[in-house]
């Protein structure tokens, strides 16, 4: 089978797997679906032919090089000697436009769409002032490729009324290419499907048509159900992936509630212990800062004696190792001594 455009990537890991299952649909879909059939392109040259060329429509015979100008005269002499018989028309030179491009993955159905609505867009002319034919191809990598020829509508018509005149029709339509030629049956050279040439499973007989068309239909089902397969595993592993990020976060924020209950704890006891030491302190001690930390409890401040303030520290079970954190000074001015003593919290390095 013959028949590609320029396609958006998909999903990385669902490419492959489309791409096949719409091969095994495309297989099932050969025999009903007509692209352009490969034997097209392998059947003989009429014994005479139409070439389109830049001296206009001349008629050739298979295997000549003499050219006729086609008028009423060469075509009647023709239908004179050989009756009804069909010419292919060829296109050479610049007789027409070649298109080319690349083409998605598609079912067969819609890749005619496709290719046809490309031809009208990339099409230099009017879509009624022109005709066009085309083939689509399947490369080695799996994808598509669609190679088109358009003409002017009005020249072919002309040949094609001359042909009916005589009782003559057109046969296959070429072009006429260095590179490599091809060939199709358009529809507007009177070709209808019924008088298409048959290929893919139609000539098969039924026991074995049936057989290979119930094969592609289960194989285009387990694809599916592969396809399927692959989508939701990896739909499980992203919701597998977003439950223990969210475990992990929640984890996170009982971690963090623990803390704040512990820091809550701890400025519980902290204010305990403010307080009890405001009560102990006897008259005439002023305190410019009172620090608890995690593990030492810090007074700054004026008293009539620092030593009396050391005693009454000692008195708390909380606290132990009591000392001056720096020398004390008098201010003899006021009576009073500047002290700053460091005590340790009993049990806070456990």
């Amino acid at each position: 089978m013959n028949t590609k455009k320029d396609a958006p990537a998909v999903e990385k890991t669902s490419v492959p797997s489309r791409r096949r299952l719409n091969r095994l649909s495309n297989l099932a879909l050969q025999g009903t679906v007509e692209l352009a059939g490969p034997d097209v392109n392998t059947r003989p040259m009429s014994d005479h032919f139409v070439v389109f060329s830049e001296d206009g429509a001349q008629l050739r015979q298979n295997g000549s090089r003499e050219a006729t100008l086609l008028n009423d005269a060469a075509l009647a002499r023709l239908a004179q000697e050989h009756g009804t018989i069909t010419l292919d028309l060829v296109f050479a030179e610049d007789s027409c436009i070649d298109l080319s491009f690349s083409l998605p993955d598609a079912l067969l159905p819609e890749m005619r769409r496709i290719i046809e609505n490309e031809i009208a867009y990339r099409a230099p002319f009017a879509e009624d002032a022109c005709f066009s034919f085309w083939i689509a191809e399947e490369q080695k990598d799996g994808t598509w490729r669609a190679r088109a020829a358009v003409m002017l509508k009005e020249p072919v018509v002309s040949v094609l009324d001359q042909l009916a005149k005589h009782g003559l029709s057109a046969g296959v339509v070429r072009r006429a290419t260095k590179g490599a030629p091809y060939a199709a049956t358009p529809d507007w050279a009177g070709y209808s499907d019924s008088q298409r040439p048959s290929y893919g499973t139609k000539h098969l007989p039924a026991p074995l048509k049936m057989g290979l068309l119930g094969s592609a239909v289960f194989f285009v089902a387990a694809a599916a159900l592969l396809v399927s397969v692959k989508l939701s595993a990896g739909q499980l592993r992203d919701e597998a992936d977003a439950a223990r990020a969210l475990l992990t976060a929640q984890a996170q924020g009982m971690a963090e509630v623990r803390g704040l209950d512990t820091s809550l704890a701890q400025a519980t006891d902290k204010l305990a212990m403010a307080g009890t030491l405001s009560a102990l302190l006897p008259d005439g001690v002023w305190l410019d800062q009172l620090i608890v930390s995690d593990e030492t409890v810090t007074l700054v401040g004026f008293a009539p004696s620092a030593a009396d303030i050391t005693g009454v520290l000692a008195s708390l079970p909380q606290l132990s190792e009591i000392r001056f954190g720096s020398p004390v000074t008098r201010d003899n001015s006021q009576g009073l001594e500047r002290f700053r003593i460091v005590a340790d919290l009993t049990g806070a390095a456990g």
